[in-house]
């Protein structure tokens, strides 16, 4: 009797561990299918960039088509997003940006996020942040614009003081702090970086930088102020990038953001008084308009591509019909899952 009922017992002891092995099979191949589906389903920041006034800019999804690693991507839809996209200006106030010592120097990148910020639809949540080597007078985004611009004033007030240091800032290490500002993130969420492109001592690289801005879904928009000597009117000048503002211009390109140079010595500059309804744009405020568009003409896209990430490969995405003046703005570069 003592021996059938441990062989009953035995008996359903090797049914309970094989129904648990099933169960644990089941949960770790559907873990691993929702791993692939998210490896090879991709919300993306899609925007639209004209050249030209008076074009249409609304897109359809029939209206795009994609492809990865040489295959079709299909095209899903447009994901509605809960609150429209934030934005952080971040802006470097190293000795560098100043490097002649003249106040048009200074004044420069702060009467640019002056004039961004009052270019911004007034229902965007904007923050801003400075640097030289670290980050410093930080705002999260906000509603508030008095706020805002009473921390620019601040800025402005410390010329002179310890807010600069010499020398190149690590700006990737900076890039990948400020994606803390916007945390929690969502797609099409974007850093306005006004800096010059150097860049030394980061703990972390380019490629490292465009991994957290693209896991996040946030794209980067940059203005250069470069100093290189250059003759000739504005869109004429030979610019010569350094290494580092070529891999800016990289992270730019492969998170959907846009970028623009605005040289010294160029007889362009940003008025305090500048007016976002004014009709009589200087060739700088034209061309930062153009790359200011794509910021809030976004459209998070579902995607399913091919087959999943598993390192960093290119994107290509396209109108059907190409329509002159029209640009999409993507990232270029998708990055594995996490």
């Amino acid at each position: 009797m003592l021996i059938n009922t441990a062989h009953s017992v035995a008996r359903k002891l090797q049914r309970q561990c094989a129904f648990e092995i099933v169960v644990l099979f089941l949960v770790m191949s559907n873990v691993a299918i929702a791993q692939q589906n998210r490896c090879v389903e991709r919300t993306i920041p899609l925007s639209v960039r004209t050249t030209k006034s008076g074009l249409d800019t609304t897109l359809s999804t029939s209206d795009l088509q994609g492809s990865y690693q040489g295959k079709p991507v299909q095209i899903g839809g447009f994901v509605s997003a809960k609150t429209k996209p934030r934005v952080l200006y971040l802006v470097e106030m190293s000795e560098d940006m100043e490097r002649t010592g003249a106040l048009e120097d200074w004044n420069f990148p702060l009467d640019l996020a002056r004039a961004l910020i009052a270019r911004t639809p007034a229902d965007v949540h904007v923050g801003i942040a400075f640097f030289t080597t670290t980050l410093q007078h930080t705002v999260r985004p906000t509603a508030d614009r008095n706020k805002l611009m009473a921390e620019i004033e601040t800025v402005r007030s410390l010329r002179g003081e310890a807010l600069r240091e010499v020398g190149d800032p690590p700006l990737w290490d900076v890039i990948r702090d400020a994606t803390d500002l916007l945390a929690p993130a969502q797609v099409g969420d974007a850093i306005y970086a006004i800096v010059h492109g150097g860049e030394h001592g980061s703990k972390a690289s380019a490629q490292l930088a465009t991994i957290s801005l693209s896991s996040e879904g946030i794209r980067l928009f940059a203005v250069m102020r470069t100093f290189q000597a250059r003759e000739g009117r504005y869109g004429a000048f030979s610019f010569q990038p350094t290494e580092s503002q070529k891999q800016l211009m990289r992270i730019v390109d492969d998170t959907g953001g846009t970028l623009i140079d605005v040289p010294k010595g160029s007889g362009l500059s940003i008025p305090r008084d500048f007016s976002p309804s004014s009709r009589d744009l200087s060739p700088v405020e034209s061309a930062l308009d153009e790359a200011f568009q794509p910021l809030f003409r976004v459209y998070p896209l579902l995607i399913h591509l091919p087959q999943p990430v598993d390192k960093l490969h290119q994107l290509r995405l396209d109108l059907r019909n190409k329509k002159d003046g029209v640009h999409l703005i993507y990232p270029k570069t998708l990055v594995p899952c996490a």
